[in-house]
């Protein structure tokens, strides 16, 4: 087992802008009225201590992108876990008289996970003479008294079954972070560790898990979704789902006794021989190196989506016994 996968489940590892992250900005006056006509989460919910998950969609619900969005002191910061392209063109792209400007971050960002992140993350601060209570809850903030401006914020985000904290700064406070954390025995980890990581975790990713053809609920985003505010991009088709139905399709993690791994688009069944049929497909997958077994996410049918049901992976070459478990739930 490579040092970098070890670090995520007994040691500290290190995610320079978290394995493909990107960030961008939107200020103005007009900043937050305009957002909370676009985004589906309230930016009410906001503040600057906790911030929420978000997304845009277009008008048929269909997702557009999917962030965390945080309050900074005069602007918002949205981080995907991707490509912010689409989200930043879909906002730039609706703004007609409004005072509101779209760009890049100007913060740099390092993740922080593993069951030690907390321990290495408290003495790197304290050491560089910030002494502060690490956030606890899900995308909960604290900020970073930095002498030059943009001020950082650390944030509890976790990317990894055993949680971490994401930094936000500027480029140098970050790269004076990470060499304090690496001198402490953190490790620095590459994007497949990540991404094992992110999948035993059960965080959707896009691409995978969520695609243009996908709807919130149907990517485990429900946090994501204000039903009580005013209207906003597929606000409506939100709630008719909400108030009539349900979507067609749920994420589940798959947990598969034994090593054995599936291949992306491999069909699952459910197992009971006398309901046998396709439910779903696998979007994701790996082995969790520290229980030695495999894991998986899979878009699932609704009615087939109860946890602990029993399911068959299949492929031409193999089938691979699972149970469904729930996704990541903030």
């Amino acid at each position: 087992m490579q040092a970098e996968d070890r670090a995520f489940f007994s040691g500290c590892a290190l995610l320079p802008g978290a394995s493909g992250a990107t960030s961008i900005e939107v200020a103005g006056c007009d900043a937050e009225d305009y957002l909370q006509r676009m985004l589906s989460c309230d930016l009410r919910q906001v503040t600057s201590s906790c911030g929420c998950r978000g997304t845009l969609m277009t008008a048929k619900g269909k997702l557009v992108s999917f962030f965390d969005i945080h309050r900074l002191a005069d602007r918002f910061l949205l981080i995907c876990d991707g490509d912010s392209h689409a989200l930043s063109e879909g906002l730039k792209r609706l703004i007609i008289l409004e005072e509101v400007e779209v760009s890049p971050s100007s913060l740099s960002l390092l993740s922080i996970q593993g069951p030690k992140s907390e321990e290495f993350l408290g003495a790197a601060l304290a050491e560089s003479g910030w002494q502060l209570e690490l956030p606890a809850k899900f995308l909960q903030l604290a900020s970073l008294p930095l002498a030059e401006a943009p001020t950082g914020v650390v944030v509890r985000r976790p990317r990894s079954l055993a949680g971490g904290w994401d930094i936000h700064a500027s480029m140098d406070e970050v790269s004076r972070i990470q060499k304090a954390l690496e001198g402490r025995g953190a490790v620095v980890s590459g994007e497949g560790a990540a991404e094992r990581a992110r999948i035993c975790l059960g965080l959707p990713r896009f691409g995978h898990e969520a695609t243009d053809r996908r709807m919130p609920p149907e990517c485990a985003l429900d946090d994501a979704i204000s039903y009580d505010k005013g209207c906003y991009a597929g606000q409506e088709v939100m709630a008719r789902i909400r108030t009539y139905g349900h979507v067609n399709r749920l994420l589940r993690q798959v947990q598969i006794e034994g090593d054995s791994v599936p291949s992306v688009g491999d069909e699952v069944h459910l197992a009971v021989e006398t309901a046998r049929k396709k439910i779903g497909l696998v979007t994701s997958s790996t082995l969790d190196l520290a229980s030695g077994e495999g894991r998986a996410l899979a878009s699932v049918a609704y009615k087939s989506a109860d946890p602990g049901t029993e399911v068959l992976l299949i492929s031409e070459d193999k089938t691979i016994s699972g149970v469904l478990a729930l996704p990541f739930t903030p």
